[in-house]
């Protein structure tokens, strides 16, 4: 999912990043971006399960089923592993698992 914009310019500071990005998803229906996002946020789930490895299947959330039925979520919650994870790495203590 590029936009034209992203195809043909190089953002050179963050401000610019902003705007290429605002222009990208001003030309994608909104649908569409909520359904990459939710792909995103469950690949990052099943990497935290799998402690980091990228060898682990994204699950089948059903998108279209969701979706048509007005039930398709906006955000994922994050896996209770990456919230002891997260919790772990900010007191300096590793997890087992």
């Amino acid at each position: 999912m590029l936009c034209r914009q992203c195809t043909t310019a190089t953002a050179m500071n963050s401000l610019e990043l902003v705007e290429m990005v605002t222009m990208c998803c001003n030309e994608h229906p909104t649908n569409k971006i909520n359904r990459i996002w939710l792909a995103c946020q469950s690949c990052l789930n099943e990497i935290v399960k799998c402690n980091g490895h990228n060898n682990c299947k994204i699950p089948h959330m059903g998108k279209d089923k969701l979706e048509r039925a007005n039930r398709l979520p906006l955000t994922l919650d994050v896996r209770e592993e990456g919230i002891g994870l997260l919790q772990a790495q900010s007191t300096g203590t590793s997890t087992n698992n």
